[in-house]
């Protein structure tokens, strides 16, 4: 029921060690001007101390809490509404990042957020290996 067949979609994330209530005000904010109501924006807390960083992994940056944001609309018709919204709320919500989860943001328009999502150690290796193996930059890549 998240995630309906046939929709059209915004995505984005926000790792934030801000206090949860700021946070989620200025989503509450957004929300309530959200063109589509299938728009939704789910918010993983932390429990206790943050997760240790992993730099021997992708998956090397962590908070204290992650919001995932999506617009969810039916028509293209719609499609300037819904992603000028998404993105003025992921905008404003940019002020509480530290990073973003790579497999939930949008790298395509702001491909910064690609970085954002490592460690700067395996940032660095990833750009090392792609030279390594693709120096000609056969692969397509939005970093």
């Amino acid at each position: 029921m998240l995630w309906p067949a046939r929709h059209r979609y915004a995505a984005d994330t926000v790792w934030t060690n801000s206090p949860p209530a700021v946070v989620l005000s200025k989503v509450r904010e957004h929300f309530l001007r959200a063109p589509s109501q299938k728009s939704l924006a789910a918010c993983v807390f932390s429990t206790g101390d943050a997760a240790p960083a992993q730099p021997d992994t992708a998956f090397s940056k962590v908070a204290d809490n992650l919001l995932l944001c999506y617009g969810i609309w039916e028509q293209s018709k719609h499609d300037a509404a819904n992603i000028n919204w998404h993105r003025e709320m992921i905008d404003d919500l940019d002020h509480f990042a530290v990073g973003h989860y790579v497999g939930e943001s949008d790298i395509v328009s702001n491909s910064a957020r690609a970085e954002a999502s490592y460690a700067q150690a395996s940032w660095q290796r990833l750009q090392s290996l792609r030279q390594k193996y693709d120096p000609d930059q056969l692969f397509h890549a939005h970093f």
